[in-house]
């Protein structure tokens, strides 16, 4: 299959943003005297009552403590090994378009992708500013490739959990579930395997071969 509208979701997918709720929550919960191993932090994700899970009791100021320190770091946030190289070689492609669709707010959003020197990359960049729906629903995805003036036959989604593989199969276009290493601490394989995602690679060398 020939793609000629990528779109990639941001968190955990191009961006380590998972490593870093992962440090801010470390962080936080030593601040409060807790330290539970990284795999019991990480299976509460998602949870704004996280801390509660480890008898912190002052689990709110926990929580704005972690956010916090987060959203500092999200700024400045790490792409994934071989995310750069693969979205400047689609740059340079005047056969392809390519977006970001992400849940993030649009200042820590444009933040990472300036930090990142990805401001020349993407002809659409769409933050959870942007919809009134979140993923899995298909809204972000449809209003993207509708600024980009795609069609749902040759357009294909990025993304490293259920939502945005969800939203793919909401919108009727094929999808790449990627899952580093990394993910191994975060995401159990099966259960993202449940979305049935077009593909699925362990890295953008991988992904490279499906899309160039």
């Amino acid at each position: 299959m020939t793609y000629s509208h990528i779109l990639f979701d941001w968190d955990g997918c191009l961006a380590m943003t998972l490593e870093v709720w992962l440090e801010s929550y470390k962080l936080a919960l030593k601040k409060f005297g807790v330290t539970p191993p990284d795999k019991e932090i990480a299976h509460h994700f998602g949870d704004w009552s996280l801390p509660k899970y480890f008898a912190v009791e002052e689990y709110e100021a926990c929580n704005t403590l972690a956010v916090a320190t987060a959203r500092k770091k999200l700024l400045s946030v790490d792409l994934y090994p071989g995310a750069k190289k693969l979205l400047l070689k689609l740059r340079d492609r005047d056969d392809i378009k390519v977006a970001v669709l992400s849940s993030a707010s649009k200042d820590i959003l444009n933040h990472g992708i300036s930090h990142n020197e990805l401001d020349t990359v993407f002809d659409v960049i769409l933050s959870g500013e942007d919809v009134t729906e979140h993923k899995p629903n298909p809204e972000v995805i449809e209003k993207g490739l509708k600024a980009m003036g795609g069609t749902d036959a040759k357009a294909v989604m990025i993304g490293d959990s259920r939502k945005d593989i969800g939203a793919a199969n909401n919108a009727k276009i094929d999808s790449v579930l990627i899952y580093p290493k990394q993910h191994e601490l975060f995401y159990d394989l099966r259960v993202l395997q449940t979305s049935k995602p077009t593909y699925t690679v362990e890295s953008f060398s991988e992904l490279e071969k499906i899309l160039l």
